[in-house]
Parts: structure tokens; C-alpha cells; sequence
């Protein structure tokens, strides 16, 4: 089960329906005229309504800021009532205030293992206890915390001699708690992946916080194998060439990213911009910042453009980082 939307109105009415060309789900099959919606009953706070969606298990939620100010944005909690799926999301300014602002949110439970690609995720509390997991492998996934703000999570693949796929982290804490986390490091382990993560505080400094990580490797961030099959990602580093099979295009490819000022890139996915469309971002660093998008992708043809991928530093400044980015298409 999965569904995805971007929230375009920071300020948005009770039960606003949010961009109707950037929402989609497994939820159409069962309910094909509902549409994902979100009220804003304070400053910073909202509560997404995804429907026909609640019931199918613990799952995960990944949030990415939209805001060129470094406004960031962080998932709350999230649960099903009645057949709805209902997820929390908290935003603050750069400076770690909550503040109104757009933002891409997914949600997505899996189940069962599949041979094609691979998907895995979990979810973690403060103290890197694990709430739930998934690993397409069949296989569990670990994680330890090695430090305050520090964890590493273990992910069983098929084939952990080679770097492959991308990866999205999410912080999830409450409203007095602002935290940006990020893949600090990325290592091949006996059985899998070693994945560190490290999160922080508003002003940088390492702070416990509970987590989402998720791991897709030619498939959607939202786990399915395919259909959809448009879709791409890729590992951008500030210099030298990309890790192997860390840039991936379902259609054309390869995807581009270019540097259009400091810590802010566009990236063109080529051919994969069809239907409704989402994206998520995530740092790669040892050092405290945060990526996010700076504005929301456009469609040129069948290209998708991100105009901008933008990194920051502690506090809002721009900022030179790796990153994560990853776009997919209901189609």
C-alpha cells in the first residue's frame, strides 16, 4: 500500500485537497474519484489524510521540505482510522521555529518478499529501537544506536558487493523537537548494507532522534516493483563521479544533476516525467546539513526538472553536500 502528495499551499483550509497532478496511490484502485487531503489547525502542524489507505500495517512516512529558505519539515506520527491513513508532519523555519510550508509527504507498508530489485525500510525510535521494518529480501533489518544522534542500520541485499539503489532518511519527532537527519556513511557489510545515520539539532549539534530510512533499488522509493516503471534516482556528489548503479533511469537516462550556485543543483530525470509525479530528498554527509528542494519540479515533454535541489547548513545558509534525490511517477 502506498500513496504520495505535495502539499503546493503552506496555509492550506481545512480539508484542502492538495496538487491533484502530484497525489497518487494504490488507494485509486479501490476508491478511484478520492483524493488525498490536509488541514493546518496551527502554526507548523498538519494532518495529511490519505485515503482508503489505513489498515495495511505499520509502514513508514518520508517528508521534503519545499522552501528556498531552508525551512524544513519532519514527520510527526502517523496511523490508520477507519479505512483512511492519517500522517502528522511538523515544519519550522531555518532557524528551527515552527513555521508554515510546502512539502512532499509519502507513505508506504509493504509486505512479502520480490525477486525484482530490491526495497527496505524501517523505522526507529530515539534510541534505535526498532518499531517496524520491511526487507524485500525476506530478511530482518537491524539497527543499533552507536552514539547520541548516531545509528547504524543494517540492511540485508542480494548482493552487498556492489553500491546500488538510493536512499531516503526522514526525522520523526514532535513539534519541540526540530531535527534534520541525514546518511552520514555507506558501507558494504558481510550480508548487506551498513548505513550510518546521523541526527541533529537545530543547530547542528549530534541529537537522539527517532527515524525513518528507506533503501530502493530499481523500483519506486515507495516500494513497488513495477508497475509503475517510471521512475529514477541517483547519488550526486560535490565532486568525482557517482558511486556504481547509484544513477538510475527506468526509460532513457542517465539523470543529470548541475550546479547552478552554491549548494543548490538542478536535476533532470529524462523521460520518466508522466502522470502524477513525486519527489524526496536527502543529505549524504559527515557534516551537520540538510538537503531538501528549494521549489517544485516541472515537466518539460517527458523530462523531469527539479529546479532546485538546495542544501543547507545549520541555521539556513546554503551549503555544498551529496544527496540523495529520487522521482517517480504513478505510471
Amino acid at each position: 500500500m502506498w500513496a504520495f502528495a505535495y502539499l503546493d499551499n503552506a496555509t492550506p483550509p481545512p480539508g484542502y485537497i492538495m496538487s491533484t497532478a502530484h497525489q497518487s496511490g494504490s488507494y485509486k484502485a479501490a476508491c478511484p474519484a478520492a483524493w488525498g487531503q490536509v488541514s493546518n489547525p496551527s502554526v507548523g502542524f498538519y494532518q495529511v489524510t490519505f485515503p482508503c489507505t489505513g489498515g495495511y500495517g505499520a509502514g513508514i512516512v518520508h517528508v521534503t521540505a519545499v522552501d528556498a529558505t531552508g525551512g524544513f519539515c519532519q514527520a510527526g506520527r502517523w496511523g490508520p482510522s477507519g479505512r483512511n491513513e492519517l500522517v502528522y508532519v511538523w515544519c519550522f523555519d531555518a532557524a528551527g521555529a515552527l513555521a508554515d510550508r510546502r512539502f512532499t509527504v509519502l507513505y508506504t507498508a509493504s509486505t512479502g518478499s520480490s525477486p525484482a530489485g530490491s526495497h527496505a525500510y524501517v523505522h526507529a525510535n530515539a534510541t534505535g529501537t526498532l518499531i517496524t521494518g520491511f526487507n524485500s529480501t525476506g530478511l530482518a533489518n537491524t539497527v543499533v544506536q552507536q552514539a547520541p544522534g548516531r545509528y547504524r542500520v543494517e540492511l540485508p541485499v542480494p548482493n552487498p558487493r556492489a553500491y546500488t539503489g538510493d536512499f531516503q532518511v526522514t526525522a520523526v519527532a514532535g513539534s519541540g523537537t526540530p531535527r534534520h537527519c541525514r546518511v552520514a556513511d555507506w558501507s558494504l557489510g558481510q550480508s548487506g548494507y551498513l548505513v550510518y545515520l546521523a541526527c541533529t539539532d537545530r543547530s547542528g549539534r549530534d541529537a537522539d532522534s527517532g527515524f525513518t530510512l528507506s533503501h530502493h533499488h530499481k523500483r519506486t522509493v515507495y516500494g513497488v516493483p513495477g508497475p509503475p516503471i517510471h521512475l529514477g534516482y541517483l547519488l550526486h556528489p560535490v565532486s568525482g563521479a557517482p558511486m556504481p548503479d547509484t544513477n538510475y533511469n527506468s526509460v532513457a537516462g542517465p539523470n543529470v544533476a548541475a550546479q547552478v550556485a552554491p549548494g543548490q543543483w538542478d536535476v533532470v530525470y529524462p523521460g520518466v516525467g508522466v502522470r502524477e509525479t513525486h519527489m524526496q530528498v536527502t543529505a549524504y554527509s559527515g557534516r551537520p546539513v540538510y538537503c531538501q528542494l528549494s521549489d517544485l519540479w516541472t515537466i518539460s515533454g517527458t523530462d523531469a526538472v527539479a529546479r532546485t535541489v538546495a542544501c543547507f547548513a545549520p541555521g539556513g545558509a546554503p551549503a555544498d553536500s551529496a544527496f540523495f534525490a529520487t522521482f517517480a511517477s504513478s505510471a
